[in-house]
């Protein structure tokens, strides 16, 4: 049965992942984060009625009034990249630049603002990016980081790049950490989805003022020993 259940929320997912893509494109004047956040509802919905992953969200009053900050999550799961949209009003991520070479899917990732880097690209990379990020946050839109860059078991040793502090050091915004336990039950390139509870963690935002070695322990810290509470 599981397997069953898993079949058909795969299905549910890429149709409505196509879906939102197709949406965005077609209606370019539409808020994305009203888009965002429907897809993200949609499913968390598909989740929950198809194979039994429930959502709860935490630490909602952690999340800063303003658009002007960014936002530094653990990376488990794809589950995430959706359900930050209903957290996080008119974010935008920081990606890998292969992933807009996605058909319709990428294109959408434009659509929706979307930052692309070249992560072998140094420190040319980082100085585009830290324009970008500074751009999006002049229009007060959040931006979200994965400071290990790509998605890890939540057995695994943590792995944080640096870059997440040079973006720290240079924007002077307070940086909201997040942590999760996605990859419990939809993890990395599994196609069986178990049934589970699914929690996400805002913890409080770490503001401008630290050195990058004082910041880069602190978000560790911070977002590694909650992680370690929801196993």
């Amino acid at each position: 049965m599981i397997y069953f259940r898993s079949l058909l929320f795969n299905a549910y997912y890429f149709i409505i992942t196509l879906l939102t893509s197709i949406c965005i494109l077609l209606f370019c004047w539409m808020p994305h984060a009203f888009i965002g956040a429907c897809w993200g509802k949609m499913i968390c919905l598909g989740a929950k009625w198809i194979v039994g992953i429930t959502v709860e969200f935490r630490g909602l009053e952690n999340i800063p009034k303003d658009g002007k900050y960014i936002v530094a999550s653990k990376h488990e799961s794809a589950m995430e990249t959706m359900l930050l949209y209903m957290l996080f009003p008119k974010m935008v991520y920081i990606l890998k630049r292969e992933l807009t070479f996605i058909p319709v899917f990428g294109q959408a990732l434009w659509g929706m603002g979307c930052i692309p880097i070249n992560r072998g690209g140094g420190a040319k990379t980082l100085k585009s990016m830290t324009k970008a990020v500074v751009a999006k946050i002049e229009k007060n839109k959040p931006v979200v980081i994965f400071p290990e860059g790509t998605r890890r078991a939540p057995t695994d040793e943590p792995m944080y790049n640096t870059g997440v502090a040079f973006l720290y050091s240079q924007v002077k915004v307070p940086v909201v950490p997040v942590a999760l336990n996605t990859g419990l039950f939809w993890s990395k390139k599994a196609f069986v989805k178990k049934a589970g509870k699914v929690v996400v963690s805002v913890l409080p935002p770490i503001q401008p003022g630290l050195n990058k070695t004082e910041f880069m322990k602190v978000l560790q810290d911070s977002i590694e020993s909650e992680c370690k509470k929801l196993i």
